[in-house]
């Protein structure tokens, strides 16, 4: 009734829970939807914390820890995906559309970035007067970058940088 292209398809528990119906269920932080502060958007539209009582943390985790979510696509030919990593001007934009700082977006959105985020001033300034930041792009990335990232980070740079390490 509600797939509407799967009338007949009557599933236990257990088979939702391993996912044997038609369509899928890409959720916040996976691949297809990496972006954890998508789940405040959801929470709002479901009013979540009242009709479920889930809440969610301060990081975007889900309290009760058994607690999921994700946005259900119904259609017999739907396919999980996975967004590739994302320039400096792609975060810009997102974090316009956002409301959010670049800064902040590229906190939560670090695993896909395809640069290293603004860290040198550059002598040059802005016609605002503010100081320009320039972007390493991940493949040139070189040891003194990866200084500003935590341990065992797996964003590009690292992941470009350890495929470097490794042919020489």
């Amino acid at each position: 009734e509600f797939w509407a292209y799967a009338p007949d398809e009557t599933l236990s528990p257990d088979e939702l829970i391993l996912e044997k119906y038609q369509g899928i269920r890409p959720a916040p932080g996976y691949p297809a939807q990496p972006d954890h502060t998508e789940k405040a958007t959801l929470f709002e539209l479901l009013d979540a914390e009242n009709t479920a009582g889930v809440k969610l943390t301060e990081s975007y985790a889900m309290w009760p820890g058994s607690s999921v979510s994700g946005l259900y696509l119904a259609n017999p030919e739907s396919y999980y995906f996975g967004v590739g990593k994302i320039e400096r001007d792609q975060v810009e934009d997102y974090a316009a559309r956002k409301g959010m700082s670049v800064a902040e977006t590229e906190r939560w959105l670090a695993p896909i970035l395809n640069y290293i985020p603004a860290q040198v001033e550059v002598a040059a300034k802005t016609a605002a007067g503010g100081a320009t930041f320039v972007a390493t792009p991940a493949n040139d990335a070189q040891a003194a970058d990866l200084a500003v990232h935590p341990a065992g980070c797996t964003c590009a740079v690292h992941q470009a940088w350890r495929r470097k390490v490794a042919r020489s």
